[in-house]
């Protein structure tokens, strides 16, 4: 029995999605109205190909925080197989510290 249940973890671990650094630092919402600020940057989609709970989710912060992205706007209506969709969004402000761009010339 102890030999069944640590291949069974060992598999399901095998399968799991590791995250990217900062990924984990993404914010994830339904609210259309917490993007409404912020600037998109492109369409994510998850695989559907894991039945590992949250590993949808870990796929799209993925491939938002790749894209310069600090948080999804999930818009798929439910999580499901056929994968999780939502956008990208650019949202925080910049630090003090960052330079505000040059006006553009005329």
């Amino acid at each position: 029995m102890r030999i069944a249940l640590a291949l069974t973890l060992i598999l399901f671990s095998a399968c799991t999605t590791t995250l990217a650094p900062g990924a984990s630092e993404i914010f994830v919402t339904r609210k259309p109205d917490d993007v409404k600020q912020c600037s998109p940057l492109g369409s994510v989609q998850s695989s559907g190909q894991s039945n590992i709970p949250g590993d949808d989710i870990k796929e799209l912060r993925n491939q938002a925080v790749g894209a310069g992205a600090d948080t999804i706007l999930i818009t798929s209506p439910i999580i499901s197989n056929a994968g999780t969709s939502g956008l990208a969004y650019h949202c925080s402000a910049p630090s003090p510290d960052t330079p505000s761009p040059e006006p553009a010339a005329k």
